[in-house]
């Protein structure tokens, strides 16, 4: 159950069903189910895993991790993905997927730019294909008043594929920082 929390196979559905018939609580086979949920796209049932595992051991990181990493992912802020966030990483100084997530729930809560920008810039170094995380940075980078950061970040988030709506507000702020 551990190897398919980590890497999710939707064939391994039945078995992962099984055990949690047999044993509810199993928090091993509760996040191979919500990494498979996630696979499907359903965040709501992955949501759903993730907590019973929290419910099971109160301060399991791997689950706060994906209900933050879930979390974020929402267009508004989520105070609760934030304190998440902020609780784990610690644990996970260097995960690529948490620094992105802790730096787009900073941005849409605002006051600080410069550590959004810090956290999507170290997310970024990895995860060089990303375009939401580059328009985050840039959107970052213009609060904090890095003018030709914020410039370069969102014209790679247009050039590697942002999607609209995002990518008519980066043309927006594009035209307006010219």
């Amino acid at each position: 159950m551990i190897e398919l929390a980590n890497n999710p196979v939707l064939s391994a559905i039945d078995r992962v069903e099984q055990s949690l018939q047999a044993e509810p609580d199993n928090v091993p086979a509760l996040m191979a189910l919500g990494a498979i949920d996630e696979q499907r796209t359903d965040v709501a049932a992955a949501g759903v895993a993730y907590k019973k595992a929290l419910k099971r051991f109160p301060d399991f990181s791997p689950a706060k991790l994906r209900l933050a990493i879930l979390g974020a992912a929402k267009t508004d802020f989520d105070e609760n993905a934030y304190d998440l966030a902020q609780q784990v990483r610690p644990t996970y100084p260097n995960d690529p997927d948490l620094a992105k997530a802790l730096g787009l729930l900073l941005y849409r809560k605002g006051g600080e730019p410069s550590r959004a920008v810090n956290l999507l810039k170290q997310s970024a170094a990895t995860r060089t294909n990303d375009p939401e995380l580059f328009y985050y940075l840039g959107m970052a980078q213009l609060q904090s008043k890095d003018l030709a950061g914020s410039r370069q970040s969102l014209q790679k988030s247009l050039a590697i594929g942002l999607k609209p709506p995002l990518s008519a507000e980066a043309g927006k702020v594009l035209s307006g920082l010219k």
